[in-house]
């Protein structure tokens, strides 16, 4: 690895106080006043130094004898400047090492080391020290390579200093004069010698750098002669058309191969980056190489131009032989050569060559010219993405209707319209630049050697003795350029645009030749003079806001409103005058086209079917007056879509067009707006008192309570149904439905399920999860969703409703049935509003899983209010909680006590074990009241179970509801026995003849009590301590198991 010796020398330093006396570098504290004045006018100066002698100069010289600095520009000017005698010289030295040391008149002061750069990647390019990136910060007087620190400063601050760059050869290169934070740069021409060249790769082939050279590969075609020269149009009417002129410059067949080899532009790193290059020095050196053996290039490429080098970047144009470039086994490479000016006459000419790179070939095919607007209708083009192309013969440019049209009184350039589509292919192999059909825009064309050729056909139509093309100026046409022209009496074509010419049809024939004349592509375009080009749009005609709802809407405009802009645009006087030139636009029905803007917004095209928004009809009045009005009518559905839009407005483009054809009068095209408002209302008005909140306080709360029947002589709670109107005032909700909009008003909302409008209950999407002795319960609905009449589905929440058109008579709105895991729990009927709770097992479990006080168990209740075509309102507060009180609870006294070694065991009474309420409050028995003891027959107390084997207990340590008394001792037995003390497995009771209200008496409870029998605790063991037990105890009774537990108390053996 070679290194680079530098040498850079620093001039004059000088260092400035802030008090403005100036010490030199060689001796800090002398006093050199006399210079300071010179040297701050030298820093002013700069800028102006620069100005006048440019970038390049010839020299820049100080005189330590004389203190003056002159430098001289490249016209031989000079600038001179006094500043100062016997200044120290300092100097920064590099050696092959890195070493770099700043010495003052000769003796090192400070030294450093720098990292050289990385070698490039191709080998043939030696390591370099590139002598412009070695800088001093004037700031510091720091020297910098590369923008790194060096290690070595020089002296002072505030440094005036010249620096001489010079390279390896010891030849100064450049020069840099800098005063504090000021500093100008110039560079000696020719001085920076090259010392390599890096081909820049962008294409590798089998891991080769490679250039790809695209070359032009083409066919010209011919005039022949034909007799077919006469061909129909394409109006509805056929006007026969007849070319009047040589088919010879028309009818071009043949086709003869031919190709075009290009100037394509390769870069190379330039080393030095700062080298200059000259083209007259540059060469390639090329060979066709195989496996055994090489040979000259028969590729021959050569340099063709060159362009200035860029941040070291140098584009080099070439021009090969693209046909002869090997492929297939073979290749060509090619290397640029650049020869280096030898300093003097003892030195010799050398020469630096680049690092070999593969010659690739693409051939570039010429297909078609189109056009650049995919809004202009002609021949297609293979590639979809691509706009049309133009007619390739007469007879199809004249059986179609026009491709363009340009007004009367104005110009249209064809060269902003027109482009090449070419193939690309790569050989053998593709390439990212291969293709077919891409597209060339005006002008690329050039680099092969191709350009445009513009002339009119001449031709007559029907009758017509002059040709439509005489309506167009012959010369400008040369240029790409359409002008409209008047002709007079003898066909002659004048010099002037005027309205006669409107509806003549120019046929232009476009052509592309090659560098000797020949026709590569040729197309043709069918032109028509229009009094107005482009499309005519009327203001927006606003019809203001509709309120939805069930009828159809219907927008309605009449003559007066849009006569004044119609006659405005069609540039006439009367109705009867526009009337004879345009009609409405309507299909075969009679109902008027919708047109929606193009994609760049520049034109009309027919609407999509998603895009046609009601139906515009027009309307005649029959007594013969001038009201002819539109009417745009608009569905239910349409009405919502128009809602679903931004701002909830939508905008239609309707046209008249002209009678006499489609384009020699520009359609007038008229924007139609309409919004639509939608209702929004809340459910109201409660009784607050059936409204509880979470914290179980009455009041206006968000939630409601559903129970069994209460209590009647001889009745019972099968039937746990409720209304759910009752909760409201006067036994239903309102909606308080804005007012305007007829389809939802309060007289069709009192209408419950009604079939023209109305409100009903639902189950919401939205349920509760319950999880009851380790089992997950997930309740849900049949539909999740309601669908929308525009399509799509939305869940019922108030932004949807308003949103969307729901309808209520299918999805979410129509759940009436609950489900947990799958199994019907609760019903509702939507024609009463009543709320049914299911008699099965799974409801059972989760009813009985929580007290009525504490009650987790509910369903989410929905209501919805809705129009006469089954379109639900948005709501707010339409969604609520109603909760499944389970009907009785029973919660252990924790007062009973067992006695260990009581004779034949300790006894307790289930019944006075536990306290009985019902979802009212109310105690079966309390304390000596037994008036409710009726109620353990109401609601249907039939089965007593005391779970022995699940006791847990404190004994030895256990804790309640987690030990199980039968883990800690099998000497303790627990017994459910009946009344007599005979043991049981559980109790069966029939407490039906106590089913009224006068059975509430002591004796009832009595025979209650005994019915339910006893638990009996039994020692066989030692003696033992006081303990706890905790006993569960389940209680079966209409509505399923209740499961509790009491808490007991064993009392040391006795005498213990």
């Amino acid at each position: 690895m070679n290194k680079k010796f530098l040498s850079v020398v620093v001039f004059g330093a000088l260092l400035a106080s802030s008090a403005g006396t100036f010490t030199s570098c060689k001796d800090y504290d002398d006093d050199i006043d006399a210079v300071n004045g010179r040297i701050d006018e030298l820093a002013k100066s700069l800028s102006d130094l620069q100005a006048k002698v440019g970038s390049f100069v010839k020299s820049v010289t100080y005189d330590p004898a004389t203190g003056k600095l002159t430098v001289v520009d490249g016209e031989n000017n000079s600038v001179s400047y006094t500043i100062g005698q016997n200044l120290p010289t300092y100097s920064i030295s590099v050696d092959k090492e890195g070493k770099i040391s700043l010495l003052k008149d000769g003796e090192v002061v400070s030294s450093g080391t720098i990292t050289f750069p990385d070698a490039p990647t191709t080998p043939t390019i030696p390591d370099a020290f590139d002598p412009s990136k070695l800088t001093v910060d004037a700031a510091t007087g720091k020297v910098m390579y590369d923008g790194k620190e060096t290690g070595v400063t020089i002296p002072g601050d505030g440094v005036l200093s010249i620096e001489d760059k010079k390279n390896a050869e010891g030849v100064v290169i450049g020069y840099t004069i800098k005063y504090k934070d000021q500093a100008v740069t110039f560079a000696l021409n020719d001085v920076l010698t090259l010392k390599g060249l890096v081909f820049k790769s962008d294409l590798f082939v089998d891991g080769i750098e490679a250039i790809e050279y695209p070359y032009l590969d083409y066919t010209y075609k011919a005039g022949t002669a034909t007799s077919d020269i006469e061909w129909p149009d394409e109006q509805a009417e056929q006007v026969i058309c007849k070319v009047t002129m040589d088919p010879k410059e028309w009818n071009y067949t043949g086709a003869t191969g031919a190709q075009y080899n290009p100037i394509e532009y390769i870069n190379y790193h330039l080393n030095p980056s700062s080298a200059k290059v000259s083209k007259e020095d540059l060469s390639f050196v090329s060979r066709d190489v195989e496996v055994i053996s090489s040979r000259a290039s028969v590729a021959l490429p050569e340099v063709a131009d060159m362009k200035p080098a860029d941040e070291g970047i140098l584009p080099v144009g070439f021009r090969a032989i693209g046909k002869d470039i090997k492929q297939e086994g073979e290749g060509s490479i090619m290397a640029l050569q650049a020869i280096v000016k030898a300093k003097s006459d003892a030195q010799a000419d050398t020469t630096v060559t680049s690092d070999y790179a593969l010659l690739y070939a693409s051939k570039v095919t010429p297909q078609a010219i189109a056009f650049n607007d995919a809004v202009l209708v002609a021949e297609d083009c293979q590639e979809s993405a691509n706009p049309d192309e133009l007619f390739k013969t007469v007879k199809d440019a004249i059986t179609h209707a026009p491709t363009l049209t340009v007004a009367y009184n104005d110009t249209r350039n064809l060269k902003d319209l027109l482009t090449i589509h070419y193939n690309r292919e790569g050989q053998p192999e593709a390439t990212k630049n291969d293709g077919t059909h891409k597209v060339w825009a005006y002008g690329d064309e050039a680099k092969y050697g191709l350009k445009y050729d513009f002339a009119f056909i001449q031709y007559t139509s029907g009758t017509n003795v002059t040709s439509d093309s005489k309506y167009a100026d012959a010369n400008t046409i040369k240029d790409g350029v359409i002008t409209p022209r008047i002709v007079n009496s003898d066909g002659e074509t004048l010099n002037e645009q005027g309205v006669s010419s409107v509806g003549k049809r120019p046929l232009v024939r476009v052509r592309v030749t090659d560098t000797e004349g020949r026709v590569v592509l040729v197309g043709f375009i069918k032109i028509e003079i229009v009094k107005q080009v482009g499309d005519i749009t009327t203001s927006v005609f606003d019809k203001g806001t509709h309120n939805f709802g069930c009828d159809e809407a219907d927008a309605v405009l009449k003559w007066s409103e849009i006569s004044y802009q119609l006659l405005e645009k069609a540039a006439v006087q009367s109705k009867d005058e526009f009337d004879a030139l345009y009609e409405f636009d309507v299909d075969d029905s009679g109902v008027a086209k919708q047109f929606a803007k193009s994609a760049d917004g520049k034109s009309f095209v027919p609407a999509a079917i998603a895009q046609v928004i009601g139906t515009v009809k027009e309307k005649v009045d029959e007594t013969g007056t001038t009201n002819t009005v539109l009417h745009w009518t608009l569905t239910t559905a349409e009405q919502s879509g128009i809602y679903e839009m931004a701002g909830h407005t939508a905008t239609i483009y309707v046209r008249y067009v002209s009678k006499l054809n489609t384009t020699s009068h520009a359609p007038i095209y008229m924007p139609l707006q309409i919004a639509v408002a939608k209702p929004q209302g809340t459910v109201v008005t409660k009784l607050t008192n059936y409204w509880y909140s979470d914290g179980d306080v009455a009041k206006d709360g968000q939630n409601t309570r559903l129970n069994v029947p209460y209590p009647q002589d001889n009745g019972n709670t099968l039937n746990y149904v409720v209304d759910l109107n009752q909760v409201w005032e006067k036994g239903m909700p309102t909606f308080t439905p804005p007012a305007n909009f007829a389809s939802y008003t309060d007289v069709i909302f009192a209408n419950q399920n009604g079939a023209a409008g109305g409100y009903k209950y639902y189950f919401d999407a939205d349920q509760n999860v319950l999880t009851v002795d380790g089992t997950k319960y997930t309740l849900s609905v049949d539909n999740a969703t309601a669908p929308c009449i525009t399509g799509g589905s939305y869940k019922a929440t108030a932004q949807n409703m308003i949103d969307h058109a729901l309808k209520v008579d299918a999805g979410v709105f129509t759940n009436t049935k609950l489900y947990a895991n799958g199994t019907v729990i609760a019903t509702i009927d939507q024609n009463t509003g009543k709320i049914t709770y299911e008699n099965n097992d799974t409801s059972k479990k989760l009813l009985n899983a929580y007290s009525h006080s504490a009650a987790k168990h509910f369903a989410k209740i929905g209501i919805c209010a809705y129009s006469p075509c089954n379109i639900a309102m948005s709501l707010t507060n339409n969604t609520y909680n109603a909760y499944f009180l389970r009907p009785i609870d029973a919660v252990g006294t924790d007062g009973g006590e067992f006695v260990d070694a009581h004779a034949n065991g300790s006894t307790l009474d289930i019944a006075k074990l536990f306290n009985f309420q019902d979802w009212r409050n109310v105690k079966f028995v309390d304390g000596t009241d037994y008036s409710n003891s009726w109620l353990y027959a109401f609601y249907g107390l039939n089965k007593v179970e005391v779970k022995i084997a699940d006791a847990t207990t404190t004994l030895s340590g256990g804790k309640l509801g987690e030990t199980l008394l039968s883990s800690k001792t099998e000497k303790i037995v627990l017994t459910q026995t009946d009344k007599d003390g005979n043991k049981v497995t559980s109790a069966t009771l029939n407490l039906s003849s106590y089913n009224t209200e006068a059975s509430g008496t002591q004796a009832t409870y009595d025979a209650i009590v005994a019915a339910m029998g006893k638990i009996k605790y039994v020692n066989n063991g030692n003696n033992v301590q006081t303990f706890e037990l905790r006993i569960p105890v389940e209680f079966t009774y209409t509505w399923g198991t209740v499961k509790t537990t009491v808490d007991c108390t064993v009392k040391s053996t006795m005498g213990n």
